[in-house]
């Protein structure tokens, strides 16, 4: 496996925890990834751990 393939699987699996993890936590994984991932892009990120699904409060989304 080239380190790039291993860098894209580790992404995919980032993803795909993350998105789980939102249905564990009983939010829509759709409702939480946009915000998310606006959050993340247009600001720096100095507390991530402010984005988890279980740290956004659902009038947040």
């Amino acid at each position: 496996m080239s380190e790039q393939s291993r860098i894209e699987s580790d992404r995919a699996a980032i993803i795909y925890t993350l998105l789980q993890t939102t249905k564990l936590n009983g939010v829509n994984p759709q409702s939480w990834h946009a915000p998310a991932i606006e959050k993340i892009t247009e600001a720096k990120m100095t507390k991530p751990d402010k984005l988890l699904p279980w740290n956004i409060r659902p009038e947040e989304i």
